[in-house]
Order: structure tokens, then sequence, then C-alpha cells
């Protein structure tokens, strides 16, 4: 299902809702990738686990990187997000219970999300995860001075001149 459409684009999420009746806990999930590739497909797996142990879960994609340079994925996982929140009801979300969940380029997206909402960057002020886990991202490019992939998220290199 779309959550948003960007320039034409259409972005999608799969919800996954457990059936039992009322409010439940949601998590936000976001698959890696090195921001250009991959699918919510890699990220199935997890997202059935955790709907099996009664969580909805919405499983999301974002725009990929050349074409969409940072922050454009950043500002996607927000919107995905809003759109949680706006459907609460329809999925029976607890919006005061929404954690997050990523793989590599998916766990950086979400703690960069995460951390602006918690200095209260406009536009994600409104933000509120109660967890974030975040597994096998790059946290540190300044480890990663000529790294292609970080190159193709942002058109620069940190040592570039």
């Amino acid at each position: 299902m779309a959550y948003v459409e960007k320039n034409g684009v259409h972005l999608h999420c799969d919800v996954y809702v457990p059936d039992y009746p009322g409010p439940k806990p949601a998590v936000l999930v976001v698959h890696g990738g090195g921001w250009y590739g991959r699918s919510r497909r890699d990220t199935r797996f997890y997202a059935e686990q955790l709907a099996n142990n009664g969580f909805v879960v919405v499983n999301c994609t974002y725009r990929f990187a050349p074409a969409n340079l940072y922050p454009a994925a950043l500002e996607d996982i927000r919107d995905c997000y809003h759109w949680m929140i706006k459907h609460a009801h329809q999925f029976e979300i607890d919006p005061k219970r929404v954690g997050a969940m990523g793989y590599s380029a998916g766990a950086h997206l979400l703690s960069l999300v995460s951390a602006w909402a918690s200095l209260g960057k406009k536009g994600y002020e409104d933000v509120h995860f109660k967890a974030v886990v975040a597994g096998g991202g790059v946290y540190d490019f300044m480890v990663y001075p000529f790294s292609p992939y970080i190159h193709r998220f942002t058109s620069f290199y940190r040592d570039w001149e």
C-alpha cells in the first residue's frame, strides 16, 4: 500500500496486523541496501515474526540514491511514521507504543530520524519512537572517507578535494 507520493512516485509499505482486539504496539521496519537498493522483501521475515508476537508492523521502502540524495530517504522514513500515526485507528496501533527496527542503511536512517527528533529538528519534532533497534548500520561516516556507498548517498567523499 502507498504511504506517500513524491514527484509522481508512490512509496509503499506492507502492514501486518495481529489478530487480537484493541490497540497494539507497532514497529516501523526499514530495509538496508546501501541507500540505493534492496527492498522491503528483505525484512519480510522480521515483519512476520514481530506480527506473530503481537506487534503491528509497517515494513516500508524509501527513495534510493543517487537519484534521490540525502536527506530524501530520511524524509521518507519520517513520512511513513506520520502515515502510521495518521492511520493508527485503522490498523489498531497504539500511537504511544511505536518502535522502529532497521538493518544496515535502514538502521542508519532510523537512527538519524530518531536523533533529529530528539533534537527537535523542524519536521521531526513529532516523531516519537519508544525504542529503536538498529543493526549493522554505518554511524560514523568519518571511518569510510572514500566509500562509494556514502558517495552515492550524499554525492561527496569526506576527503575529496
